[in-house]
């Protein structure tokens, strides 16, 4: 759960208040608020009541899918399609980050190569900075294989 205010997560408090007529808490408060943070004021609400809205939703989409079969699945075909479409354009964003990622290392290990020929760079700073750009290169790759495979069997 957020905070409704500032879009910080809500945590669970189950402290236990050993005070005088003081009952332990069984809440949900703003992160922010418990940081001592200025960002958010003091935001809580008690288990029960998130129980409760929750059983309600529930039972709200239990009773319109009884009644409106039809409907429903429409509904959830449709966000399903749109979680689907959401996630192929990620996938495709990764896909062009990790792109442009392998060309620029690629241009860092040409220039590396060149400053070492040119004796500006010791053989073990080399060697070094080589391997780690090959196994980065090397990740990339992978990804990209992975994200292109993905690309098609959405396309479908």
């Amino acid at each position: 759960m957020y905070c409704a205010d500032c879009g910080a997560k809500m945590t669970h408090d189950r402290s236990i208040d050993c005070r005088y007529g003081r009952k332990s808490k069984n809440e949900y408060v703003c992160s922010n608020y418990r940081q001592r943070t200025r960002e958010c004021s003091m935001h809580y609400i008690r288990v029960p009541v998130v129980e409760e809205l929750v059983l309600t939703a529930i039972r709200r989409v239990s009773e319109f899918a009884r009644e409106n079969e039809s409907g429903f699945a429409l509904k959830v075909r449709q966000a399903t399609d749109t979680r689907r479409e959401e996630s192929a354009k990620e996938a495709k964003q990764r896909l062009v980050k990790s792109k442009r990622r392998r060309d620029e290392l690629d241009g860092f290990i040409k220039k590396l190569y060149e400053t070492y020929a040119a004796g500006k760079l010791p053989e073990s700073q080399f060697e070094l900075l080589v391997v780690g750009y090959d196994a980065e290169q090397k990740t990339l790759d992978a990804g990209i294989e992975v994200n292109q495979v993905g690309n098609r069997e959405v396309g479908r």
